[in-house]
């Protein structure tokens, strides 16, 4: 199994026009990173295509399952993911009628051996 940590603290929406919302998401009724500065993706199985193991949130695990592409090349390998998790999964508490039940996430992680 492969541990991911995340840092919470480093949330960015990558648009400029929406830099506001960044602070925003690190309130407590979205992942609270005053309180929880890290979330972890402990991977189970992976394949070419899909990453399959257990995210955890806000103390809340879930068994997750995403799209992935896994790249070797020279001293390195590049995993690219780009999934949306489910907020009723009490990962974040706060249910606008306007926002989507889903909420995108998107990660690039690089190993060098």
């Amino acid at each position: 199994a492969w541990w991911i940590i995340l840092d919470m603290n480093s949330i960015n929406t990558s648009d400029d026009a929406w830099e506001e919302l960044n602070t925003v998401l690190k309130w407590a009724d979205f992942f609270d990173t005053s309180n929880h500065e890290t979330a972890s993706f402990i991977v189970q199985e992976a394949t070419n295509w899909t990453l399959v193991g257990v995210l955890t949130m806000k103390w809340v695990a879930n068994q997750i399952s995403v799209p992935a592409t896994i790249i070797t090349e020279d001293n390195q390998v590049i995993i690219r993911s780009e999934f949306a998790i489910d907020k009723t999964k009490r990962w974040i508490n706060w249910w606008w009628s306007v926002m989507s039940k889903y909420i995108e996430l998107a990660f690039t992680l690089r190993f060098v051996r």
